[in-house]
């Protein structure tokens, strides 16, 4: 799970150089990496962008990542708790539905669509394509031998307004499945003390 005692062992593992410049992607309130980092390396470059689907003016999770990617190059990109999100927008957009709304009246509204299409089998071809996009951008932004590193957890609060269980605990192995066909320039490496159900971690070779 991605809580406050993991993040020193993860930043260790991961062996970024010292100054390290790292992109810290959320969807909540959270600076855990933040402080992993500072008492790590105090000459680090951190940016923090929150892209809760309701966070930015309705604004979609990806297009607020895309630009927060033209800042530079990074070693470590962290995408914590944002598949949901990233899912989320992609299903609105395909309804048409506003995400400027009041939070819980615009997710309940998208959650009943998200529902219908997890049931259907529909949703990977909705879904999918978004999140590549995300990844693909992410994998452009990182140095070689940088790591993108994807969390997830379950939270009550999206629970109570909807999302399918079934989906919400399983996003990471989906994530990991959705992505192995898509050719895309990472390749996943496994860290101790991660499990795989909730961290997915994907390093840029060295070289093409």
């Amino acid at each position: 799970m991605d809580s406050d005692s993991v993040w020193p062992d993860v930043l260790d593992a991961l062996r970024l150089p010292s100054p390290c410049s790292v992109l810290d992607v959320v969807a909540r309130e959270d600076d855990a990496l933040a402080r992993a980092l500072s008492h790590r390396d105090p000459t680090a470059t951190l940016l923090t962008l929150d892209i809760g689907i309701t966070a930015q003016g309705g604004r979609p999770p990806d297009s607020l990542l895309r630009e927060q990617l033209e800042a530079g190059t990074f070693h470590l990109i962290a995408l914590r708790h944002v598949i949901d999100d990233i899912v989320e927008s992609a299903v609105a957009e395909y309804e048409g539905m506003a995400l400027d709304r009041a939070a819980d009246d615009a997710r309940s509204d998208i959650m009943r669509s998200l529902r219908a299409y997890s049931r259907s089998g529909d949703l990977e071809e909705i879904a999918l394509p978004r999140l590549i996009e995300v990844v693909d951008a992410c994998a452009a932004a990182l140095h070689p031998n940088g790591n993108l590193l994807l969390t997830h957890e379950v939270l009550d609060p999206d629970l109570r307004l909807g999302h399918p269980f079934e989906l919400y605990a399983d996003y990471i192995p989906l994530t990991r499945e959705w992505l192995a066909e898509a050719g895309l320039p990472l390749r996943e490496i496994f860290l101790d003390g991660l499990e795989p159900h909730w961290w997915l971690c994907l390093r840029r070779p060295d070289a093409d």
